[in-house]
């Protein structure tokens, strides 16, 4: 849930806005999660734009693991998404372990599309499942490497 959403549509203020009934909130969520066995630490900002940390376990599908990796991240951990933003996505198990290398990528049906100059070819596929699967896109699949650069040490 977006709550800055919910303050704009009533015209409220948020508890962060309100100076002691910030500290008084922040002090009931460490207070709480100990009564409750939680590991919970404030991340080093507060409030802050949830949004992209909000969408990405949706975009996953919103499967418990990813909401509670989340959790863990901003809350148990404390840790800040905007300025850790690819160990985030590693820890909701997105990103390079599916083989993306580069943003921004559209992943359908376990194949990736990167750029936005793809959208067409991407929608081509939802239209045509198979487009891989023969031809010269299936060859383009199976060429061996020939030459390769020595990695520097």
């Amino acid at each position: 849930m977006l709550f800055a959403g919910l303050l704009k549509h009533w015209e409220n203020k948020g508890p962060a806005e309100i100076v002691p009934k910030r500290l008084h909130t922040y002090r009931s969520c460490v207070w709480a999660a100990a009564q409750h066995g939680i590991p919970f630490r404030m991340p080093p900002r507060h409030p802050y734009n949830p949004l992209h940390a909000l969408r990405l376990p949706v975009a996953l599908g919103s499967p418990r693991a990813a909401v509670d990796a989340a959790f863990d991240f901003v809350f148990g951990e404390g840790r800040d998404v905007a300025a850790e933003w690819p160990e985030f996505c590693a820890r909701l198990g997105v990103a390079a372990a599916r083989g993306v290398f580069g943003v921004p990528t559209l992943a359908v049906r376990g194949e990736n599309f990167w750029g936005s100059d793809t959208i067409a070819w991407c929608n081509a596929y939802v239209d045509d499942p198979g487009m891989f699967d023969s031809g010269e896109m299936k060859r383009a699949a199976e060429v061996d490497v020939g030459a390769a650069r020595k990695e520097v040490a």
